[in-house]
């Protein structure tokens, strides 16, 4: 029986590999269930595939064990003067954290760690837990939770009849080929719809714009601009104190909701958007999608519902998609959904069963209500999305990872 069996290889789960190996456990001791090659192999995938070139993430937030350890490494690489680091927080480049994460990752051996599988069940043994997995079961005295967000959604409703000719494709969806997204564009003179309005979409719509497809970035609201997916003071006590002040977990999942800045970018990446656009090189509506169909070869066709031009939201006048108001055919190339991953709980469903069968202590919304310390049950640990009822709404980024991490390396040290 393994001492600690981590569920999860991205950046919470490589983190605390690091933590872990750091407060001595023994490689031995430990293993790293997760289903893809590498560590943060996901990670890595979806960042390139974006187009992302920087982070919008401090550059005190990584993967290593001391939070200034990404400067004083990009010092060694004399990174400082190559730009890799930028603005006020010293955002890093996706070049330069990446390197720093291999390095950690190379120094401390983490690829030995690896069981390549995806989790099925959970469930009670004598001293400790058995996760089955697509390959077999692993046993553990304790487990740490650091499960991904969930799948994208389904097709939407408009397109579930011709999603099989690859016309309407999601961001995070399996085997996406962008190049060829851009190509069938440039071929067609067709635009590309990327869908969404976060920094993903805006991201992967400025990276095709760079291959030299006309692109046609749809969102349902004008950009919303953050420099963070949730302020700064949700990583301290200026609000975290009143958080954990109020037991209910239905109002901490409302608290949650309201601090996140969902569909949101930082103004570094609205501003090329709008360079973008000037430039024509790409075009930005305001809509949303109420019909579509498929055309030629070339393309299909979309009908969209445009917001008012004097920028009130869609509906905010209770129009219907039927009223006519608003409503246009525009024919192009293909469609790439940049709405973010699934909704629900990271696990589901072999998580919700595994908690009703152990009697683990959930919220109305279905996630777990877990210790300060993040103990789920004894010697079972939640980290990610589903520590974010206890963490708050920086649970599942970076920084979110760190403040996990910290908790459960002194709930097991102490």
């Amino acid at each position: 029986m393994l001492e600690w069996l981590i569920v999860g290889g991205g950046i919470h789960g490589t983190h605390l590999s690091l933590v872990l190996r750091n407060a001595g456990v023994s490689e031995a001791a430990l293993r790293v269930l997760d289903p893809w090659e590498g560590p943060m192999a996901r990670w890595t995938e979806l960042t390139s595939r974006t187009g992302m070139t920087f982070l919008r993430s401090p550059g005190v937030h990584h993967i290593g064990l001391e939070p200034y350890d990404l400067f004083r490494f990009a010092g060694r690489r004399r990174a400082r003067d190559g730009g890799s680091l930028r603005g006020r927080y010293r955002r890093p480049s996706l070049e330069l954290f990446q390197a720093h994460a291999q390095a950690r990752i190379s120094e401390a051996t983490l690829e030995a760690l690896r069981e390549q599988g995806w989790a099925t069940d959970l469930c009670r043994i004598p001293g400790g837990f058995r996760v089955e997995t697509n390959r077999g079961a692993l046993e553990s005295r304790r487990v740490i939770l650091a499960l991904g967000a969930p799948s994208p959604e389904d097709a939407p409703h408009w397109a579930r009849e011709w999603t099989g000719d690859g016309s309407v494709r999601h961001l995070f969806g399996g085997d996406l080929d962008l190049d060829l997204m851009g190509r069938r564009a440039i071929d067609s003179g067709r635009p590309v719809a990327v869908v969404g309005g976060g920094i993903s979409a805006a991201q992967v719509a400025l990276r095709l714009t760079r291959q030299g497809a006309p692109v046609l970035l749809l969102a349902r609201t004008p950009l919303r601009v953050h420099p963070f997916d949730s302020d700064p003071g949700w990583l301290g006590p200026k609000y975290l104190r009143a958080f954990h002040g109020e037991r209910s977990p239905r109002v901490r999942r409302a608290l949650l909701e309201g601090a996140r800045h969902r569909g949101s970018m930082p103004e570094e990446v609205a501003g090329a958007l709008r360079v973008a656009v000037e430039r024509e090189t790409l075009e930005f509506r305001v809509g949303e999608i109420i019909a579509g169909r498929r055309a030629t070869p070339e393309g299909v066709s979309l009908e969209l519902l445009e917001a008012p031009a004097d920028g009130a939201p869609i509906g905010a006048r209770g129009s219907a998609p039927g009223s006519g108001e608003g409503r246009r055919w525009i024919k192009v190339s293909t469609v790439l959904l940049a709405t973010g991953a699934g909704p629900g709980i990271p696990g589901d469903p072999w998580l919700a069963g595994a908690a009703h069968g152990m009697g683990l202590p959930t919220g109305p919304c279905g996630f777990p209500v877990p210790h300060p310390s993040l103990r789920w049950t004894e010697n079972l640990y939640v980290t990610g999305a589903l520590a974010e009822l206890e963490v708050g709404p920086a649970s599942r980024n970076i920084a979110g990872a760190r403040m996990a991490a910290e908790r459960i390396r002194e709930a097991v040290t102490s």
